[in-house]
């Protein structure tokens, strides 16, 4: 006989729980629904038990996706700060080129 599991969630899920909820879903055939993501990802350690290996490549895979997105759609157009004596031989007003290959 199949019983229900409950998890009571206050508030809207990270990023890193809420894509776990929803790989659970799909891997497992479980019934998870969570209250919506904020989208932020904070500093954040998977459950020590329980989870198969399978799930957590499936979250890594799908956490350094949203990474390299973000970084191909960020704009680096802002000023980098720095702490100078006054002279310098580089030229501030020259605009900053960043490359990033993936």
């Amino acid at each position: 006989m199949a019983t229900n599991t409950f998890i009571g969630v206050g508030k809207k899920c990270c990023w890193c729980c809420s894509a776990l909820g929803s790989i659970l879903s799909q891997h497992d055939h479980i019934s998870i629904n969570l209250p919506g993501s904020h989208g932020v990802v904070y500093p954040w350690s998977p459950p020590r038990v329980g989870l198969d290996l399978s799930v957590l490549r499936i979250l890594e895979e799908q956490l350094w996706t949203e990474l390299h997105a973000a970084i191909k759609t960020a704009e680096f157009g802002v000023p980098l700060s720095r702490q100078s004596s006054g002279t310098s031989s580089v030229d501030e007003d020259a605009p900053k080129i960043f490359h990033y290959s993936f």
